[in-house]
Formats: C-alpha cells, sequence, structure tokens
C-alpha cells in the first residue's frame, strides 16, 4: 500500500480511485446506454466517480488521525498477528460461498434450457 504523507498525496490516492473503471459504474453506464439516456448515463457515473473520490479520500484522513493512536495500542500483540490470517480466511469463504453460488446458478439455467 502507498504511503500518504501529504494532503497532496491524499487528494492524489482520491482522485486515482474515483477515475479507475469501477464494475457498478460500467453496469450503470451500459444499463443508461440500453435506455438511450447515454448523457444521463455519464451524468451518473461522474457524480458516483466524485463520491468515491471523496469516500477514498475520507478513509485516509480517519487512517491518519487515528492511525498512530491504534498503532500504539496493539503493536506486538495477538491481534496484529492473527488478524491478518483472519481476515483471509474470511475473504476465502466468501469467494468460495459466490464461486459455489454461481456455478449452482449456472447448473440451474443449463438444466432449464436443455
Amino acid at each position: 500500500m502507498a504511503k500518504v504523507s501529504t494532503p497532496r498525496d491524499l487528494v492524489s490516492l482520491g482522485i486515482s480511485g474515483g477515475i479507475a473503471p469501477c464494475p457498478s459504474a460500467l453496469v450503470l453506464l451500459l444499463t443508461a446506454i440500453s435506455f438511450h439516456r447515454i448523457a444521463f448515463g455519464l451524468v451518473l457515473v461522474t457524480v458516483f466517480s466524485f463520491g468515491l473520490a471523496l469516500v477514498v479520500m475520507a478513509v485516509g484522513v480517519a487512517v491518519i488521525a487515528v492511525g498512530d493512536r491504534v498503532r500504539n495500542r496493539v503493536s506486538g500483540g495477538f491481534v496484529t498477528r492473527t488478524l491478518p490470517a483472519f481476515s483471509a480466511l474470511v475473504v476465502t469463504a466468501l469467494g468460495i460461498g459466490l464461486t459455489a453460488a454461481g456455478l449452482n446458478a449456472v447448473r440451474l439455467m443449463m438444466a432449464s434450457t436443455g
């Protein structure tokens, strides 16, 4: 993760997060195109991107403001050793669950068309 040390770095982080293509924004834009409302879709995606940039900057400000206090309280303890492994297990379990649900949906779709 990039180190954010100045307000300019924080703004750059927010802008890059807001400009990067987001699957939700792409779905929004494609839906607007399908309804022949291209200009409206572009406006919505622009507002969506600015909102995402603001959220990323707000999270960065919160991490900067609270980071030192949290680091001093939990440095070198049980939490800092186990939390990364626990979060990896949670992400892996969610991925397996979503994959299983997707495969089940494909199986049901194939069964209904065949």
